[in-house]
């Protein structure tokens, strides 16, 4: 078929509109420098007619100008629009140009540019939701990690098995967003429950609250125990409405997660969570932290059991190298025992340093150290072999006098004391010790232990 060409300007590029436009615009001028020649210099009878004529033209030169201006404006004007609605976000319609020039090519870069902005930003709304998730992960492994570590380092340093247990479970409630924390201990002679310690608002009690049940909770927590699992009670707990009641009524929060507590797989009881958030649920990454917290409570308890296991097994002071008080104490039972076995005295005589505080705060512990292991070597080497000396305290010695009566002991105890005070007598004055002695014997002063040691503290208190 043969094709026509036509006379408008839709198929025609940019360039080309642009050129006719400034064309159809510089006619203007030039019909009115005509018309002003044909006023001054035609004849008058032609005059009507060239007004005419050049006004038609005019008009109809300027108006195809003008709209082909307008036309190329507007549309500049759109693509401007559609560049501002996607600098500020806003995800309008599409550009839709009849026309095939630049502009409709441009356009259309513009629309698929949109697009693509637009699969970008959901991507990216995916991807920083999933960087939050992780960042909170993170934060939380990063608190547990800490935690941990505080925990262990102070049972490295000895603190109190309580003490731990309280920042154990302030850091717990702290990661897991929990407003109380239990731990119930089992009973070693039978199978009841004992809540023992509590956390409700930031507050810490040492409790003896027997738990009491229904027999389906009871096999609940029999089952939990077998499989060393986690209780949940949420939002999505498939528990009957009466024993999520029952529990909740119990613990005082509406979401409980229990971990039972194992010591070399012996049940010891559960460590319990909670809060009353709304429609709440409990994650896997929930029940894996109170189960890290939960078996990292289990080896410093059990580390705690070995180290008073160890201290009953200890015989000596670590500074000083004598006996400790535990085993001065049973060694002086023993030989009170064996004394009135065979009717034979038995004395006991305490060293006291009594300005020992003073020493330490002017001039600092390892000269108050010092001064204690200088003491106990002296008191060693004053001693007959049948004899015990060990530390009595943080500044007392004591020492078993085996088959001394009172004035026997008595000597002793002076002679020691002159040969302590006349060492030290070569050191300067504020740096001497003065040391204080008490006596006691057996039987005269007491027929136990606890008896001559009471007496002769009590006589320390009096001198």
């Amino acid at each position: 078929m043969k094709k026509y060409r036509t006379v408008s300007l839709v198929h025609y590029s940019l360039k080309y509109k642009s050129i006719i436009s400034f064309c159809l615009l510089l006619i203007i001028p030039i019909l009115i420098s005509i018309y002003i020649i044909s006023f001054y210099f035609l004849p008058l009878y032609k005059w009507n007619y060239n007004i005419l004529v050049l006004i038609a033209v005019c008009f109809f030169s300027g108006l195809s100008g003008f709209l082909l201006i307008n036309d190329f404006v507007r549309r500049i004007m759109q693509i401007n629009k559609k560049a501002k609605s996607m600098v500020s976000h806003r995800l309008d319609s599409d550009i839709i140009l009849s026309e095939k020039d630049e502009i409709t090519q441009l356009t259309d870069i513009i629309n698929d540019l949109e697009k693509k902005i637009h699969q970008d930003m959901q991507q990216l709304n995916v991807y920083s939701k999933k960087t939050a998730e992780y960042n909170t992960k993170i934060q939380r492994q990063t608190s547990l990690l800490s935690s941990l570590l505080q925990m262990n380092s102070m049972v490295s340093s000895g603190k109190d098995i309580f003490e731990i247990i309280q920042i154990a479970l302030e850091r717990l409630c702290q990661v897991t967003d929990s407003s109380v924390a239990y731990i119930a201990f089992k009973e070693e002679d039978s199978d009841d429950l004992y809540i023992r310690i509590t956390r409700r608002q930031n507050v810490f009690n040492s409790i003896n609250i027997k738990l009491k049940f229904n027999r389906e909770i009871n096999r609940m927590f029999e089952y939990a125990i077998r499989q060393h699992s986690a209780i949940l009670i949420d939002s999505k707990s498939t528990l009957s409405k009466e024993l999520i009641q029952e529990l909740s009524a119990c613990f005082k929060v509406d979401n409980l997660l229990l971990f039972p507590i194992y010591i070399r797989n012996r049940f010891l009881g559960f460590l319990i969570i909670g809060n009353n958030q709304p429609d709440f649920i409990y994650n896997e990454d929930d029940v894996e932290i109170v189960e890290i917290f939960t078996m990292n409570m289990c080896i410093i308890m059990e580390i705690s059991e070995l180290l008073k296991q160890l201290e009953k097994l200890e015989t000596r002071d670590a500074l000083t190298g004598v006996y400790n008080e535990r085993f001065i104490r049973q060694r002086l039972e023993e030989e009170i025992k064996r004394s009135i076995l065979y009717q034979r005295p038995c004395g006991f005589a305490l060293f006291r340093i009594d300005n020992f505080k003073m020493l330490d705060e002017h001039f600092g512990i390892r000269f108050a150290e010092n001064i204690l292991r200088k003491v106990a070597l002296i008191l060693k080497e004053s001693i007959t072999e049948v004899d015990y000396v060990g530390r009595f305290g943080e500044y007392t010695f004591a020492l078993i006098l085996v088959e001394r009566n009172k004035r026997q002991s008595i000597k002793c105890a002076e002679d020691i004391r002159k040969k302590i005070e006349f060492i030290f007598s070569g050191e300067p004055l504020e740096r001497r010790i003065i040391l204080k002695v008490a006596v006691s014997e057996n039987p005269l002063d007491g027929v136990t232990a606890d008896e001559l040691i009471n007496n002769a503290e009590q006589n320390l208190k009096c001198s």
